[in-house]
């Protein structure tokens, strides 16, 4: 009889922790499909926008210091040249 009720106890605590869990799934996947909307909303106004990127080339690697390629991408003091930025102007 004690081993019954024990198992009809453990079973309401399990039905009611999953229907508990079940809510939360619900409720977040409620919020991720209104996230989703807005960023469609957003997605048409953020074309028109160019944004720009700085990559970190050196902390990469993609171009070393003794490459002849830095001196097309940057100065002699380390800036990017203009021909640089069209290359890292990105539409989002």
């Amino acid at each position: 009889m004690a081993a019954q009720a024990a198992a009809d106890a453990c079973l309401k605590l399990a039905d009611s922790r999953s229907a508990g869990l079940q809510q939360r799934i619900e409720e977040l996947t409620r919020q991720i499909e209104q996230e989703d909307t807005q960023a469609r909303k957003g997605r048409d106004s953020a074309r028109r926008r160019i944004r720009y990127a700085c990559w970190p080339w050196q902390q990469l690697q993609v171009i070393s210091a003794s490459s002849r390629a830095r001196t097309w991408f940057v100065d002699q003091n380390g800036r990017l040249l203009p021909r640089t930025e069209a290359l890292l102007q990105i539409r989002i």
